[in-house]
């Protein structure tokens, strides 16, 4: 029931989440693709992709860099897809890992734009760097048996001092 308001609300809130990634695509220089992609469109045509990374930004990318080249060193056919937030994040990811990963970025939690991007990446695993808790990605995850790792996870004051509504969606969420 929790997941279901859950996605009500954001679905209410889309039309700010419209203002908000327009801003964003302005401000930070994402453009067209990166206001497209957050809410499922445009998405590459990926499928079976072995391994699944999601860095908010720069932060999580740089972060994960390390271990991507390890992975690709030891394997160098695994299929990798890096999903961030931002441009920035992007940006590094493009400067350091350029053609030896995939990228794009991760729609916003509603249930189509959800549904459209699992379906086309079809993740055998998923890694969420930092916190990013997405309730409804991560129950559609678990719905398709894709295994979450969370990597260098921390909860901030903020969070911990979320609504008890929050506080019951992460705890179902996780």
């Amino acid at each position: 029931m929790r997941l279901f308001i859950y996605q009500f609300l954001l679905h209410l809130a889309t039309p700010i989440l419209v203002v908000a990634a327009l801003q964003q695509a302005i401000k930070r220089q994402g453009g067209l693709l990166f206001f497209l992609q957050r809410f499922g469109f445009c998405l590459p045509k990926l499928k079976n992709i072995d391994h699944w990374f999601h860095c908010a930004s720069v932060g999580e990318v740089n972060t994960v860099i390390p271990l991507i080249e390890r992975i690709l060193a030891q394997h160098a056919k695994k299929k990798i897809l890096i999903t961030c937030n931002t441009p920035s994040g992007k940006k590094v990811l493009s400067n350091k890992l350029y053609k030896k990963v995939e990228h794009c970025y991760l729609p916003y939690d509603l249930y189509l734009q959800t549904n459209a991007f699992l379906n086309m990446c079809k993740p055998t695993q998923s890694f969420i760097v930092e916190t990013e808790i997405w309730p409804y990605l991560f129950h559609k995850c678990h719905k398709k048996n894709i295994p979450i790792t969370i990597i260098n996870a921390r909860l901030s004051k903020r969070t911990l001092n979320a609504p008890q509504f929050i506080h019951k969606l992460y705890e179902q969420s996780l």
